[in-house]
């Protein structure tokens, strides 16, 4: 994410200016009150790291364990809401020795690296018609889906296309509930900047001022919900998005027209 972005942000939203958003549709808010935590035991960074170092010994080919953190969203029992605590897991994943064994056996593993390479391929090609709807099959940028041109996109602009639509649907929802009364804001308001965001700015792309204000309403947002942990995957791509948009020349923007 862009922390000088965010902090600037921080420092316009005691007094924002109020900005005409474009209209939106909406499905509605959430209505989550209450929350309540399940402990999970974490393991200490000495515990942690022994459970890495058994993992990658008892593989039969190279691995690389990495410690990752995993966020679980809110469930709801009726008026009740339970949240579990993030937990952190480590997690082997295939070293360059590791993918090269693949490649040598073939198979279904190398089947399941075919896939995952496809699904990256797709994820960015869906992002992209996501984003322009005037792309189509006669004039859609091939080049821009080779592996290296993926490889070289910002990391949020390449895991946005990952992040699965319920997510943005529910981060949306908690949106709108947290703006609504932090805010004062009435529904249609804070529902037309939700659904700025939700659609990754598509509608407001070259409206600086716009964006400039998202980015204050994002910050209000992650300073105030209980929940903002669990969508900040959504939160760091519209950041570092914004700030692309906002900090894009007028000949940049014509260039990639």
């Amino acid at each position: 994410m862009n922390t000088q972005t965010l902090a600037q942000a921080a420092d316009n939203q005691a007094n924002p200016e109020d900005i005409e958003l474009p209209e939106v549709e909406t499905e509605g808010t959430d209505s989550r009150d209450s929350v309540t935590s399940e402990p999970t035991p974490v393991p200490t960074a000495d515990e942690l790291k022994a459970i890495c170092a058994d993992i990658k010994a008892g593989y039969n080919f190279d691995v690389n364990v990495k410690p990752v953190l995993f966020r679980f969203k809110t469930s709801k029992d009726g008026d009740v809401e339970t949240k579990r605590e993030p937990l952190e897991l480590p997690i082997p994943y295939p070293s360059v020795q590791g993918l090269v064994a693949i490649l040598e056996g073939g198979g279904k593993g190398l089947e399941l690296l075919m896939d995952a390479a496809e699904s990256i391929v797709t994820q960015t090609a869906r992002a992209m018609i996501t984003e322009d709807v005037t792309l189509g099959a006669t004039n859609f940028p091939v080049e821009k889906l080779s592996w290296e041109a993926i490889a070289n996109m910002p990391k949020a602009e390449r895991s946005g296309g990952g992040i699965a639509k319920e997510v943005w649907e529910d981060f949306a929802k908690d949106y709108i509930k947290v703006m609504m009364e932090v805010t004062g804001k009435d529904l249609e308001t804070v529902t037309r900047a939700a659904k700025l965001l939700q659609g990754k700015f598509s509608a407001c792309k070259t409206n600086i001022p716009v964006l400039k204000k998202l980015v204050e309403f994002i910050t209000i947002y992650v300073d105030n919900s209980k929940r903002a942990d669990e969508f900040i995957s959504c939160v760091e791509f519209l950041v570092d998005k914004a700030d692309k948009l906002i900090n894009t020349t007028p000949e940049e923007l014509l260039a990639n027209l």
